[in-house]
């Protein structure tokens, strides 16, 4: 996004998407829609890529990575309200311990990196970020719902489709960029292959086997992740303090693995009527 509109990335990282996986048509064509779906599949690709790349984009335009990062860490958290409330799955101790080493965890990390001078328009741009998580939040939670129905890959393809036809009438609008670079298309590359193909896929595969509260968990992993990565492969230092801070999330990871997803009360005596029933 600092050579490119944020449209035109996205734009460009959904064609790809979708382009791959006409190449795997083979995979995904054995699609079979279930009657009731549509709504759960609409609102899921259009809060993800849709509204939530939207978001993300100009929040990184008007905010500093910093100031993202301690939002992007309250990713958990929402994703337990959505579940709440949508799936009715109970929140145990073992999330709340969990989450909160890794928000502790996030919020430090984020606070002991690197500063720059980047955030033009703070608030507006931390607005657009919180918008952001509320939408992958309720794209974790539909996609939970639509896991056990659909193939990983047919979601990634439906996801393409609504991407760049979402996209698509917004860059007509704005234009095509006059000048490229190469090394900024090679990462439009990266995202629409191995990002989308490979970290998509294997999440949505993950929500098949287990609850949508310990996969939200794992968010918190990104800038730890990132950071060991910019140690390994551009030489950078990590200090004691940031080590001591990725401990912390890993802690917090590892505690909210112990999370068994539980109905709540209401919704275990209507399965036990529906059981009784059934019997009967």
């Amino acid at each position: 996004i600092n050579v490119y509109d944020p449209i035109f990335v996205v734009f460009m990282r959904m064609l790809i998407t979708l382009i791959t996986c006409l190449i795997l048509w083979r995979w995904i064509k054995r699609f079979e829609y279930q009657q009731g779906d549509w709504k759960y599949l609409l609102t899921m690709s259009l809060s993800e890529p849709c509204l939530y790349f939207l978001f993300e984009g100009y929040a990184l335009q008007n905010t500093s990575a910093s100031q993202a990062g301690v939002l992007v860490s309250s990713l958990p958290l929402i994703v337990a309200f959505f579940a709440y409330y949508l799936l009715k799955e109970k929140l145990s101790k073992a999330i709340f311990v969990g989450f909160g080493l890794c928000i502790f965890g996030g919020i430090l990390l984020t606070y002991l990196s690197t500063r720059t001078d980047d955030a033009s328009n703070p608030v507006l741009g931390n607005f657009l970020e919180f918008m952001a998580m509320i939408c992958a939040a309720y794209y974790s939670v539909s996609l939970k719902r639509l896991s056990t129905r659909y193939s990983p890959l047919s979601l990634i393809a439906m996801q393409g489709i609504t991407g760049t036809l979402f996209f698509a009438p917004i860059l007509f609008f704005k234009g095509l960029p006059e000048v490229h670079d190469n090394g900024a298309l090679l990462s439009i590359l990266y995202l629409g292959t191995f990002v989308t193909l490979g970290a998509y896929g294997f999440y949505n595969y993950a929500l098949r086997k287990i609850s949508v509260l310990t996969a939200a968990a794992f968010s918190n992993l990104v800038p730890v992740f990132s950071l060991l990565l910019s140690a390994i492969l551009l030489g950078e230092k990590l200090n004691l303090n940031q080590w001591g801070s990725i401990f912390v999330i890993f802690l917090g990871v590892a505690i909210s693995q112990r999370h068994k997803p539980e109905l709540m009360l209401d919704d275990q005596a209507d399965i036990k009527k529906l059981a009784v029933t059934v019997s009967d």
